[in-house]
Parts: structure tokens; sequence; C-alpha cells
């Protein structure tokens, strides 16, 4: 039984399927390269932005689309937990409103 698949396998020839990546009509080369987009990724190694002028840096966010940014003069805060109250509500007098401390 061995004898038999060895001499079989030894005349038989094996297909293998080779596809190429090339298509059997080539004036569709150019089409096939039209559909594929070339991006420009940004180089984040050699991106050192803080030596770059305001115009430099204005026309850089320009050309990737993005707004500047707006240079508010706010200043950062710290809150923590307290269980105190800093302000105590108190309401106005007569504002119109009953309760069982007004005694009306």
């Amino acid at each position: 039984n061995s004898s038999v698949l060895s001499q079989i396998s030894k005349n038989s020839l094996i297909y293998s399927q080779v596809r190429g990546s090339k298509h059997w009509n080539p004036k569709w080369k150019k089409l096939r390269a039209q559909k594929v987009i070339k991006v420009k990724l940004p180089d984040y190694e050699n991106d050192d932005d803080s030596d770059l002028s305001n115009e430099k840096m204005r026309s850089k966010l320009k050309e990737a689309g993005l707004q500047p940014s707006m240079p508010w003069m706010e200043k950062p805060i710290f809150i923590s937990c307290t269980g105190s109250i800093f302000e105590e509500y108190v309401p106005p007098e007569g504002d119109g409103k009953y309760s069982t401390i007004t005694g009306a």
C-alpha cells in the first residue's frame, strides 16, 4: 500500500497556484495607483515647536486644518474636600416662601 502511494507521489505533479500582483490588462495600472492615497504622517521625533515664530506656527496649524489656541488668562485652582460651609445661603427676608420658622 505504501509502495503504491510512493509511486503515485513520485509520478504526480503538484500544481500550486501562484497569484501574481499584476493584472492581465496593464492599462488599469494607472487606475490602481490612483486609488491609493498617500498620507503625510507627522514626524513626532523632529517636531520641536518651541522655537517656531508665531507666523510659522500659524501657517503650520493652518496647513493641518486646526484653529490656533486662544491665550486665556485663567489661573489654575485646586479644589479639595472640606466639611465646612464657606458661605451659607440666607434667603432674603420676605421672599414669599412659607415655612414653619416664619410663623405666618
